[in-house]
Parts: C-alpha cells; sequence; structure tokens
C-alpha cells in the first residue's frame, strides 16, 4: 500500500497548503518537462500528483486516513490526474506542459507565456561615446558639447505604440471572452487568449510614427561635463542620458570613454606631473631664479646651487588633482644641465680658465 503522506514529505497532521507547498515544490522537481526522457521523474511524478490527489480532497482524505488506498470503492485517480492519455516524452508544447500550466497558473511563469501583450517596464539601453580631448583639458577638465544619436519616446503614441486615433475592438480569437478552450487529450482546458493576454479586446493598430516601437531616434544635443583630473581610458557614466525605456522603463546611461591626447613636455605619474627641466651651466653651478611653465600658467623656480643633471626637484601641489577629493598631486622636475654654444672661440677660452682655476673630476668616484 502507497503512503501518501511519506511521498509528499508530509505528516499526517499537515495542513492542506503544507500539503499543497510540498506538492508544488516536488512537481516542479520531477515534472517531465524539466527531465526529458528521465522515466523514474516521470514515475514519482505521476505518485506525487496521485497521493496529491487523494490528500487534498477532504472526502478522499477521510476514506484513506480509515481504510488506505485498498479500502471499499477507493480510486484515487480522478479525473484532473488520469494521464494515460499524456505523452511524456515531448517538452515546451506538449499536452503534459498544457496540464502543467494549468495546475500552477502564475507558478514558473506560464501566465507570461499566454500574455504576450502584457508588458513590463524595461529600462532603456546604455549608449557609448568616444570623446577625445587634450592633455590640458584633461587636468584642468571641461564642459564640451556633443551630439548623440539616441531613442526618445514616441511624441505621437507617449511610448504607449497603438496608433492615438485607433481604437480597441474585440479580440477575434477569443471573441471578447478573453479565454480559449484547449483541448489535450480526452481532457478540456480553458487557458487566457494569447491574442489579447485575457483582455478580450485588442487594443488597436500599432503607431505609424514609431511603428510600434514607442520609441523613435533623434539626434540629441549634450553639453557634458569632464571633471578636472580624468584619466586616458577612463569612463564618464552620465544617469538618463541612453535610450528611452519601454513601456513605462527607466532611461538607460550614457557611457564616455576619454581618451587623452598626450602632451608635448608633461607627462602624468598617477596625480602628479612630472618634466625635464634643462637649464644652464651657469645656473646650475651658481643657483638661480628661473621662470617655468606649469599647469595654471608660469610661476619662479629657485635652482639650488651645485645642481646636477638628474637631480629631482619639486613644487608641492601643482599636479593633477584627484577627481574624489581634489587635492592636487606635485610637479616633479628632472634636471637637464645643457651646455653652451663653443663655436665662439672667447667663450672657449673662458671655459678653460674655469677649468684651470676650478679643477675636478666627476668620474673620481669611477676610478679603481
Amino acid at each position: 500500500m502507497s503512503d501518501y503522506y511519506k511521498i509528499l514529505n508530509v505528516s499526517r497532521s499537515s495542513t492542506l497548503a503544507e500539503i499543497k507547498k510540498s506538492y508544488r515544490k516536488l512537481a516542479r522537481k520531477y515534472h517531465p518537462d524539466l527531465n526529458p526522457g528521465d522515466k523514474a521523474a516521470e514515475k514519482k511524478f505521476k505518485e506525487i500528483t496521485e497521493a496529491y490527489e487523494v490528500l487534498k480532497d477532504p472526502k478522499k482524505k477521510k476514506q484513506y486516513d480509515t481504510f488506505g488506498s485498498t479500502g471499499p470503492n477507493f480510486n484515487s485517480r480522478s479525473k484532473g490526474s488520469d494521464f494515460s492519455g499524456f505523452d511524456f516524452n515531448t517538452t515546451g508544447s506538449s499536452s503534459f506542459g498544457d496540464i502543467f500550466e494549468t495546475i500552477f497558473g502564475n507558478f514558473g511563469g506560464g501566465a507570461q507565456r499566454a500574455n504576450p501583450r502584457a508588458e513590463r517596464p524595461q529600462r532603456g539601453e546604455d549608449l557609448h561615446y568616444s570623446m577625445n580631448i587634450s592633455f590640458i583639458d584633461s587636468v584642468k577638465g571641461i564642459e564640451a558639447p556633443i551630439q548623440i544619436f539616441r531613442k526618445e519616446i514616441c511624441n505621437d503614441c507617449k511610448g504607449k505604440r497603438i496608433d492615438k486615433n485607433s481604437k480597441k475592438s474585440k479580440c477575434n480569437t477569443c471573441s471578447g471572452t478573453g479565454k480559449v478552450e484547449r483541448q489535450t487529450g480526452f481532457m478540456r482546458f480553458e487557458s487566457p487568449c494569447t491574442n489579447c493576454g485575457g483582455a478580450g479586446f485588442t487594443p488597436g493598430e500599432k503607431c505609424s510614427t514609431c511603428n510600434g516601437e514607442g520609441r523613435t531616434g533623434q539626434n540629441s544635443k549634450l553639453k557634458v561635463k569632464i571633471p578636472a583630473g580624468v584619466e586616458n581610458n577612463s569612463r564618464i557614466r552620465i544617469a538618463g542620458k541612453g535610450n528611452a525605456g519601454t513601456g513605462g522603463g527607466k532611461y538607460g546611461d550614457l557611457i564616455i570613454t576619454i581618451s587623452v591626447t598626450p602632451h608635448r613636455y608633461f607627462k602624468r605619474n598617477g596625480y602628479n606631473l612630472e618634466i625635464e627641466l634643462p637649464i644652464t651651466f651657469s645656473e646650475a653651478a651658481l643657483g638661480a631664479k628661473i621662470e617655468i611653465p606649469t599647469i595654471e600658467g608660469k610661476t619662479l623656480l629657485k635652482i639650488p646651487p651645485s645642481t646636477n643633471s638628474g637631480q629631482k626637484l619639486r613644487l608641492k601641489d601643482r599636479g593633477i588633482p584627484n577627481p574624489k577629493t581634489s587635492k592636487k598631486g606635485d610637479l616633479l622636475m628632472s634636471v637637464k644641465i645643457v651646455s653652451p654654444p663653443t663655436k665662439d672661440i672667447e667663450v672657449r677660452e673662458m671655459l678653460k680658465k674655469i677649468e684651470e682655476k676650478s679643477p675636478y673630476n666627476p668620474r673620481e668616484e669611477l676610478e679603481w
């Protein structure tokens, strides 16, 4: 004798709601459409359905609790659970798939398949745009006009997809009832009409302006703000400037990829700026105040006496701003001593006198 309580993993004291919940869980697990070709799953599904047909019916449950499945005149198979006319070896449009939708309704998405006209709000697509800017603009930031092609809500149908002058009409498929009858084996089922989604009417002709999409493509001019300190190949997201959504969905975003043109003498290192600084022999030897370029403009820099080539000099807070904190990096200068022209004989003689007056060997440490 089959133990229906054990088959459904419930106890004799379980409520009808608990029995139903357990059945749904097991039915989804062993449903033949989800286990194609699995005879064991097919057999298990038949067993749990047979058990459920008994335990959900108060009269049958009482008789089963008293006499068991071998009691007088006991027949666990009702019209709804006799599967002899169904093909378990097919899926999708199979008769068994139909009964699964009938039993569970919304459960598992059946209602969505039966209601193609029911449109859920869909967010619009993101748009991508490539933008080239100069090195100085990447450091200082810039507000620039751009033009993009994007989809906007249709002005004629307001995104509803239906011609504004069109009137709804009775659905020809279901004759306005919203339901259609289906024959599966010897059983008949009523289900929502797939043409009108169960509404009983069709909303009207599609909008000719947007061809029923609810959106139209058009050029849009925007002003975009590129923050100071943006790096090469960085991406900036501008919310709500992508394509319009459908069915009342939100707009997508505009994603701008930044391409920065290299500078002829400034280089970026994190949020620091680097530059090679050429100075004269006398400026390096004696020290000097010289004028140098920065991002903000020219400024004076003090060169200490006896400065050597390759020596690093720093100007604090003259670098690139961090877009998140606005704190600036530094300007780092690598000194490069440039020899004077020596074509003039008098210049050559003066340099020789300097060398005689102050002899030294810069390669002394290299000797061994």
